[in-house]
């Protein structure tokens, strides 16, 4: 754990371990510990905590007021002195992907271009996200490009990008764009995929399809 801060009622605080000594506890008095862990996003299985109390009696004081050191107390229930918590941590990502040019048709011999959506709604971070969308049948190469809001981009290949970490809430964009032929016929179909490890998570396949009609254009000169 690298992240690691404690809290006492006492005044106390300290960001090691937890390590503080009560000089006096009266009957029926009670201080309480918060401790904050910051969990790495590589970090698998259980996370194991373990807190234990123990009466270690008291040094003397010098003073001024000089105190008087005194014995550790016996505990009766030396048992509960030691509570341990096991906590499974889930590696669990809502990844997902949107494709949309906010048409549903395609003009011949301009441009379509399509903004992908890349999101992580958490609650964990994603790890070894794969981005990928081909280009689409009947387009060549070269009337395909994109750009990435991560510093990505591509001339005349698909979009096959790798993000190695997607943090909870965190959103990445691409945009592609397509030249349509003039002699484009038929549907237009543009699809992204979505692929996500991360650990103790299964592989998760996310698609995003986007069919478009095609409108011809015509002009007259008069």
């Amino acid at each position: 754990m690298t992240d690691f801060f404690w809290e006492g009622s006492n005044n106390s605080a300290g960001a090691t371990d937890l390590n503080d000594l009560i000089r006096k506890l009266i009957p029926g008095e009670m201080v309480t510990y918060t401790v904050t862990i910051e969990v790495p996003v590589t970090f698998t299985g259980n996370l194991v905590f373990k807190a234990s109390a123990v009466s270690e009696g008291m040094p003397a004081i010098v003073g001024p007021p000089p105190v008087a050191a005194l014995p550790a107390v016996s505990d009766p229930h030396p048992a509960s002195n030691t509570n341990v918590t096991d906590t499974d941590i889930p590696a669990n990502a809502d990844i997902s992907v949107v494709n949309t040019d906010f048409s549903t048709v395609y003009t011949l011999g301009r441009p379509s271009v399509y903004l992908i959506t890349v999101k992580n709604s958490g609650p964990t971070d994603a790890l070894n996200v794969a981005v990928k969308n081909a280009i689409p049948a009947g387009i060549n190469p070269s009337d395909f490009s994109w750009v990435g809001s991560n510093g990505t981009s591509g001339s005349n290949i698909a979009v096959d990008d790798f993000i190695q970490l997607l943090h909870a809430d965190e959103t990445i964009t691409y945009t592609v764009t397509v030249n349509v032929p003039a002699d484009y016929g038929g549907y237009l179909v543009n699809t992204s995929y979505l692929y996500a490890t991360s650990p103790d998570q299964p592989l998760l396949i996310r698609p995003a399809l986007i069919l478009m009609y095609r409108l011809l254009v015509l002009i007259s000169l008069w």
